[in-house]
């Protein structure tokens, strides 16, 4: 049978990386798991091309001042009645209320307001919602104002859609209830028209901070020259306090009031950005259709396609702007985008693979894949274990085989030795050195395994009418090709069978038993020691407490991390005994410390596995009751993916923690899954907002904004809240600006010897060193 052509193979190469990258890219987005990608990007374009509000709308906000300096909430409608009366006179165009006003209140008030709206020469609109009717018959009933309320006013839904992950990025045009189809309070504010029931995307480009806005209570109470600045705006009129709730979580801006979610939906219609989303599938489909077209004329050469991959891409973006500019719609480029880039990567890889049938990648003396295949199979499987073997007396073997024989011999070589090699491929790295991939299934019984290799060679190797003897010395590697080499040469020459490289002595197992042992050892040694970070009141600007971590100095590994021994520790159940340990250790130096500041707090981080073990529980309290010290001077960290793991039995034992008057830390708050309503249900004192959110704040918009939200919301539940990761002193200052009760970092100190803490932090006197 006839074999393809070059010009075959390099058209069969272009149309299979097509196929893998339209593949590719059509299960990433077809299921969704480009979303996230997705939504980055969009926000990345939208914090690029930030405006502003137009200025044509401003929000009265239902602020918590205006909770202080009114009456008890709800208001009386006569409050809003004097809002409207005060709008109006100012000259407002429209004033439009996201407040409920479906239920009566009493008959006088009621009058009250709805005098004030048919009084009113500003157009209002007030809100309706859609819920459900019944639980059971699975209808829809419109929640409306009163009638009399609604015979001076616009009707607009203010019903909104957060998506699968709790995100709000999108906004109706309007709803449909019973039939009956009702513009949404955005699209009345806008003066806009679309098709009832149908979203458009918020457009996040639009900087919330940019719309004007002004406390209720100030509105009400301020002179008429000041309010002459809202004459012809549009006033939307909502709650901001953290107490009402009504809070969305936005891609971009984090955490918003719905009211601000209303603002931004009116200002993207009054922009005119609220353009018809084709999605990904035109610019998708285009893209794979001409590359496969340019792949083929190309016959697949890389640089050619690179260039045209860049083209594709200016020209797509350049599309999509122009697309924009006309308002003609909008479509996403990032699944063709991807194609384009799985396009590049499974061409080049195909090619790669055929370039191990050239020369390039051949030993010319035997016909199989040389050292510099072997090198690229090793860099392409970083970590997985080889063996080199090397031929005993390989020169002696040489002058007695005819040149012309000697491929049959090395071929007869590597015939025998793919019996043991994974995926039956040995690499021949020249003169007598072999080289091929061990399964890991072997690391177990090495010495079994080289036995079955050296029997596959006690029968002579035939080439041609000659029988040789052939002896090896093989040795295990990961990395260093060279080196494993080396290590082969010099077993071979000892007459030994086999021999790890880079003193790779131990299995993994074997390591980790050791490693054990010693450390019950470090700990009667006293080679495991504490460490104190210091923690900084960032409101008085004293010194706050300390987190103890633990240390290990190896008496010949030198220092191991924390993040190595502490799973042995859990894997083998000995965790609790050294947590023990370590708090009792804690607890003496803090005894000592108190002499100088009674006040001083100490953190001690409590392992997941542990708020499930009772008994570890009771002993971590007895041992704090019987320190010489108040309990409530003593907090333990759990982190926020433990403390929600098992919630109820968390919820038991930290219960049992605070009521013997130990402080209770969440650590790495902001990492896992639970919202601070959820977190509500731990007896927590504190929240530590994870490094990964702090250390970017002063270039991460979103990072920051999630911060600020997040120590507000904290306050108002009556937790105090911990930033850590301060490596600046910028980041520190927002940390000040935003109310942040408590700091720590390595711009505040790294971590110290209890020696040096003493020395550099604590007077003998009582008072902060500088």
């Amino acid at each position: 049978m006839e074999g393809h052509s070059p010009r075959a193979g390099r058209d069969y190469d272009v149309l299979w990386a097509w196929v893998i990258a339209f593949a590719g890219a059509w299960l990433v987005f077809a299921t969704g798991i480009g979303e996230g990608v997705e939504r980055q990007a969009r926000n990345l374009q939208s914090s690029v091309l930030e405006k502003r509000a137009t200025g044509d709308l401003a929000i009265v906000e239902i602020d918590s001042a205006s909770l202080q300096a009114l009456e008890a909430w709800p208001w009386q409608r006569e409050i809003y009645a004097r809002l409207v009366t005060r709008l109006s006179q100012a000259g407002v165009e429209l004033i439009a209320f996201d407040v409920d006003f479906s239920s009566p209140s009493t008959p006088g008030q009621d009058h009250l307001f709805a005098r004030a709206l048919a009084e009113a020469s500003a157009t209002v609109v007030l809100p309706t919602f859609k819920q459900r009717a019944t639980w059971a018959d699975g209808g829809y009933a419109e929640s409306l104002p009163l009638e009399m309320f609604s015979r001076s006013a616009f009707l607009g839904s203010v019903n909104v859609h957060p998506d699968s992950q709790g995100r709000l990025d999108s906004y109706s045009y309007g709803t449909v209830t019973g039939g009956l189809p009702r513009p949404s309070l955005a699209s009345l504010i806008a003066g806009a028209s679309g098709e009832v029931d149908t979203q458009f995307a918020i457009d996040q480009s639009i900087n919330p901070a940019t719309i004007p806005a002004y406390s209720f209570s100030s509105v009400l109470e301020a002179p008429d020259d000041f309010l002459a600045q809202l004459r012809g705006k549009k006033v939307i009129v909502g709650a901001t306090a953290i107490e009402l709730g009504d809070r969305y979580t936005t891609s971009r801006h984090s955490v918003v009031p719905g009211v601000v979610i209303q603002a931004l939906a009116a200002e993207t219609l009054m922009h005119g950005t609220d353009f018809n989303n084709f999605g990904y599938i035109p610019s998708f489909v285009l893209t794979a259709l001409l590359m496969l077209f340019v792949g083929l004329r190309m016959k697949g050469r890389s640089n050619g396609l690179a260039l045209a991959a860049i083209a594709m891409v200016m020209g797509l973006v350049g599309l999509r702007m122009l697309v924009q500019s006309l308002k003609l719609g909008t479509f996403s480029n990032l699944a063709a985008f991807v194609f384009l880039g799985l396009f590049l990567l499974a061409g080049r890889a195909l090619r790669t693979q055929n370039a191990l049938r050239t020369t390039k990648f051949i030993d010319p003396a035997s016909g199989l894949p040389n050292e510099a295949a072997f090198e690229a199979f090793v860099a392409g499987r970083s970590g997985s274990q080889f063996i080199i073997g090397k031929v005993h007396d390989f020169g002696d073997l040489l002058e007695i085989v005819p040149y012309k024989g000697r491929r049959d011999m090395f071929e007869n070589i590597a015939r025998r030795l793919a019996l043991v090699a994974q995926d039956e491929r040995v690499y021949h790295l020249g003169g007598g050195y072999f080289a091929w991939s061990m399964d890991d299934g072997y690391r177990d019984g090495l010495d079994d395994y080289f036995q079955s290799i050296l029997a596959l060679f006690r029968s002579p190797v035939l080439v041609g009418s000659q029988r040789m003897t052939v002896e090896f010395g093989f040795s295990i590697g990961r990395e260093s090709i060279e080196g494993a080499k080396n290590v082969a040469l010099r077993v071979a020459r000892d007459g030994r069978q086999w021999s790890w490289h880079d003193g790779e002595m131990l299995s993994e197992t074997e390591q980790k038993v050791e490693l054990l042992a010693d450390l019950e050892t470090a700990l009667e040694c006293g080679d495991v020691w504490l460490a104190y970070q210091p923690k900084w009141d960032l409101a008085r600007d004293r010194l706050d407490g300390v987190e103890a971590l633990a240390r290990w100095t190896h008496s010949e590994r030198g220092d191991i991390s924390a993040a190595t021994f502490v799973p042995i520790l859990e894997a083998s159940g000995k965790i609790g005994t050294f947590t023990l340990h370590i708090i009792k250790s804690a607890l003496i130096d803090l005894a000592e410390w108190h002499a100088s500041d009674p006040d001083l707090h100490c953190s001690v981080n409590i392992s997941a596995k542990l708020l499930t073990d009772a008994r570890f529980v009771e002993k971590a309290i007895l041992a704090v009751d019987e320190a010489p010290i108040e309990n409530s001077c003593v907090v333990f960290e759990i982190t926020e993916s433990a403390a929600l793991a098992e919630i109820e039995q968390s919820i038991e034992a930290l219960e049992r923690i605070k009521a013997a008057g130990i402080a209770i830390s969440i650590d790495d708050y902001g990492t896992g899954q639970s919202t601070m309503s959820y977190l509500q249900r731990l007896p927590a004192a504190e929240i530590k907002i994870d490094q990964s959110f702090v250390r970017t704040i002063e270039h991460d918009s979103a990072n920051r904004i999630m911060v600020g939200s997040t120590i507000q919301m904290a306050q108002a539940l009556g937790l105090r809240v911990v930033g850590e990761g301060i490596e600046d002193q910028r980041c520190l200052d927002i940390l000040k600006e935003f109310g942040c009760d408590v700091g720590q970092g390595w711009h505040i100190s790294k971590p110290l010897t209890a020696a040096d803490f003493v020395a550099n932090w604590l007077r003998p006197d009582g008072q902060l060193s500088a």
